[in-house]
């Protein structure tokens, strides 16, 4: 769980961009963290975090231009350096849950760099193992160390553990030398399980190594990070985060890009680290946990101006310690952009990353303050008219705050038809003699001239108050009268009283169209209307043949030359009338009187 100094070829080059900050991380969590920057430090100098205990106590340094270290401890808001006494510099690397530091100090002068634990404000040398360098990696709550020392002045670098104020090399506790040389020891837990790395045949390795109850010795095949109290190890492969677990190694993949390495393990199985992002130049902090790697840029408050580019140490409690870029700035220089962050676990109701415990609105994604309009109400003014919307009482109408008398969106003024009524409550503006369209709507009146309670605007006939619609007889005439039941209507029967006909034909009213001689001429117009030869009486009379050329006599009629009045015989036994002419005068009075009391309309 702490930031470590790798002192071997194998992870120099790792160890140097975790130490400085410039690596960095991945995806998003449901886990929301409060972010607080330790510090403050003086201008012009770069602050890294090492270690987390489980009080959530962070030790760590800052440096100007990468020299002239200075300790620090953060503790409940307060930083607080570290009094080393003659020593000029120091960097921690570690710290236990009993507040113990272990890390590396420049003794007597800055060229002696020495392993050494601080404890309360005294500073203890650990020694080396011959030589004059030694550099401390880890502590666990043992009060064991480990790391790596030289062996001789200007020697070889060995990893060692110092316990009970001894400093053992790793190599002399192999239970036989294979062909290894353990270069250094980076991370020991309270089970003395030791990892590290070195050279196996010239070829650098990670090994896990166990003092208690026996010396039991593991070639890893990777390069490890961190161990946690259940013996799980996380670590890199390729430049892959991985996690090692009873020999089987899985990848915990990448925030996008393909480089990354885990860096620490608590013993609730959350790892922290490094991961390159889509954007092949940029590093992001990562959290991995029950299979998923986040990006811890996505689960702190979006707008702080800082990129956690990566995580050094988690705790059993979830407390993470990283650095941060200011603003994305991702050179070198000026160091003094990189500083250490703590971040711890909050609840977030809402998921707008702003801890309950900060958050004025705990329940509103949208607000962090309740601003003027509350919690749960957006301080927004969609009308821009300077009044925020929860107090505009019109807040879509720019020009009105409440609705008055005419409501939003209309003015409350103007009487176009000068009415006295409101343009805005007159549904017929222009119209004076109408405040409402009514039936027939605006610039028509209303009226019913014949009271049949149809208005004169609907009505089709106005002036007929049996009637709105013309129908088959029209206005002014009833539809469904029928005097002589025969079944048209008197308004379109030209003989409304005569049940035979609905025309008058060509004998009129009362009288059939009749043809009783089938001569062509009704009987109504024909003089011998049983005389299909003739239609009037001519100079012989109805029923006897006109000769062609005649002069009216007897003699060209086929009888007397007296006169046909004066004829005597068997057609003439009506006085001086023949009875064919005494026929057709019947026959012409009964027209006549037929005629003269036929009905009238």
């Amino acid at each position: 769980m702490r930031l470590r100094y790798h002192f071997d070829a194998f992870l120099g080059i790792r160890a140097l961009m975790v130490a400085i900050g410039l690596i960095q991380s991945g995806p998003a969590l449901a886990q929301t963290y409060e972010i607080v920057e330790l510090g403050p430090f003086p201008e012009h100098t770069v602050g890294f975090a090492a270690d987390i205990n489980s009080s959530g106590v962070v030790t760590g340094h800052w440096s100007v231009g990468g020299t002239s270290f200075v300790s620090f401890v953060y503790e409940d808001g307060t930083l607080t350096y570290l009094d080393l006494g003659p020593q000029i510099s120091g960097r921690p690397v570690s710290i236990n849950d009993a507040g113990i530091i272990a890390g590396n100090w420049a003794i007597d002068e800055p060229s002696r760099t020495r392993a050494a634990l601080w404890n309360n404000g005294v500073v203890t040398d650990l020694g080396t193992l011959g030589g004059t360098y030694s550099s401390a990696l880890d502590l666990n709550n043992l009060g064991q160390v480990v790391g790596a020392a030289t062996v001789a002045a200007f020697g070889d670098r060995h990893a060692f553990l110092w316990e009970n104020g001894v400093m053992l090399d790793l190599n002399d506790l192999l239970p036989e030398l294979p062909p290894w040389t353990l270069t250094f020891a980076n991370k020991i837990n309270d089970a003395g399980q030791i990892i590290g790395g070195g050279l196996e045949d010239g070829h650098a390795r990670g090994f896990l190594m166990t003092t208690i109850p026996s010396v039991t010795f593991q070639d890893l095949g990777f390069s490890p990070g961190s161990i946690n109290g259940h013996g799980e190890i996380v670590g890199s492969t390729d430049m892959r985060p991985i996690l090692w677990k009873d020999g089987v190694i899985s990848e915990l993949g990448a925030l996008g890009g393909g480089d990354g390495s885990a860096t620490d393990i608590n013993d609730a199985h959350q790892v922290v680290g490094l991961s390159m992002t889509q954007d092949v130049s940029t590093w992001h902090a990562f959290i991995w946990e029950e299979g998923v790697m986040r990006d811890l840029n996505d689960l702190i408050p979006a707008d702080l101006g800082w990129e956690l580019v990566s995580a050094s140490a988690i705790n059993d409690a979830g407390q993470i310690v990283a650095t941060g870029l200011f603003e994305g700035v991702r050179t070198r220089f000026p160091l003094e952009l990189y500083r250490p962050f703590l971040l711890s676990p909050c609840d977030d109701s809402d998921g707008d990353r702003i801890c309950d415990s900060s958050d004025g609105c705990p329940n509103d994604p949208g607000k962090t303050q309740p601003g003027d309009c509350g919690c749960g109400i957006p301080d927004s003014d969609g009308d821009a008219d300077g009044v925020l919307d929860c107090f505009d009482g019109c807040p879509d109408d720019p020009e009105k705050t409440a609705p008055a008398t005419c409501g939003c969106g209309a003015v409350d003024g103007g009487d176009a038809d000068s009415d006295g009524v409101l343009d805005c409550l007159d549904e017929c503006p222009t119209d004076p003699d109408k405040t409402q369209a009514g039936a027939c709507g605006c610039g028509m009146a209303d009226t019913d001239g014949d009271e049949d309670g149809a208005p004169d605007c609907l009505d089709g006939c106005p002036d007929d108050p049996e009637k709105t619609e013309p129908g088959i007889c029209g206005c002014g005439d009833v539809d469904g009268r029928d005097t002589d039941v025969d079944g048209v209507p008197d308004c379109l029967d030209e003989c409304p009283i005569d049940p035979h006909k609905s025309q008058a034909g060509a004998c009129g009213c009362g009288m059939a169209d009749t043809d009783g001689d089938e001569d062509g001429t009704p009987d109504c117009l024909d003089e011998c209307p049983i005389d299909p030869g003739k239609t009037g009486p001519g100079v012989c009379g109805c029923g006897v043949s006109d000769p062609e050329g005649s002069v009216s006599g007897a003699s060209e009629c086929g009888g007397s030359d007296d006169p046909p009045a004066q004829r005597e015989g068997p057609l003439c036994g009506l006085g001086a009338f023949c009875p064919t002419i005494l026929m057709f005068g019947v026959l012409s009075l009964l027209r006549a009187c037929a005629f003269r009391h036929s009905p009238r309309d």
